[in-house]
């Protein structure tokens, strides 16, 4: 997602999000990108397995981790 604007970062996460249940490929699919090089994808990564509550629960360490983010906006969400 290099050089994607906030509008497609939100799309994304929306998409991902609204798979109820979630599937068992979504979890992973973020994970890939809590550690990308652009804050704005790391922050609607983390966002996105937020809103997907327990069944992001395989994520739990990645989240933890981004608490130590360089980025406000990433550590916030």
């Amino acid at each position: 997602m290099a050089g994607t604007d906030e509008r497609t970062c939100q799309h994304f996460s929306a998409a991902l999000t609204s798979i109820v249940p979630a599937s068992s490929d979504t979890v992973p699919a973020l994970l890939k990108y809590i550690d990308h090089d652009e804050a704005r994808v790391r922050q609607f990564a983390a966002w996105s397995l937020g809103k997907m509550g327990p069944a992001a629960s395989a994520a739990r360490s990645a989240l933890v981790a981004a608490f130590d983010d360089q980025e406000t906006h990433v550590r916030i969400w």
